[in-house]
């Protein structure tokens, strides 16, 4: 499967989502409900990463679908990370965040190049949340 989809700590505070090769929506969507069911078993926020760096192209209607699955981001979900070090993923990024910048924020959907500016974010927000 193109798309694996684990818990990435023993705290299951985080959901690391592994796209390999090419990848359709139907097995995003496969991986999104998989994702949510992982969710459900925990009574606290999950962070969501997204981890593109060894995907090839992209399916087509990206922000569209993106825009969609923003919109419907579950309440235990915290941030959402994509890791991407190819420039179309960052060029894309940058375009869906021009058009859909108070969805971006909102959200807490972000970009990232490595593994550790994911979990650095994650760190931040953590603190950030128990200060409050």
């Amino acid at each position: 499967m193109p798309i694996s989809v684990e818990w990435d700590n023993e705290d299951k505070t985080a959901i690391r989502i592994t796209y390999l090769d090419r990848w359709t929506w139907e097995e995003n969507q496969q991986a999104r409900q998989q994702t949510l069911d992982m969710i459900a078993t925990v009574n606290h926020i999950v962070h969501t990463i997204h981890d593109m760096r060894q995907s090839h192209g992209l399916p087509t209607d990206i922000i569209t679908q993106a825009r969609k699955r923003l919109q419907k981001k579950h309440s235990q979900v915290g941030l959402i990370i994509i890791i991407g070090n190819k420039s179309f993923v960052h060029v894309l990024y940058d375009v869906f965040a021009t058009i859909y910048d108070k969805l971006v924020h909102k959200r807490k959907f972000y970009l990232v190049h490595s593994l550790e500016q994911a979990y650095q974010l994650i760190d931040e927000f953590t603190t950030t949340q128990k200060n409050l």
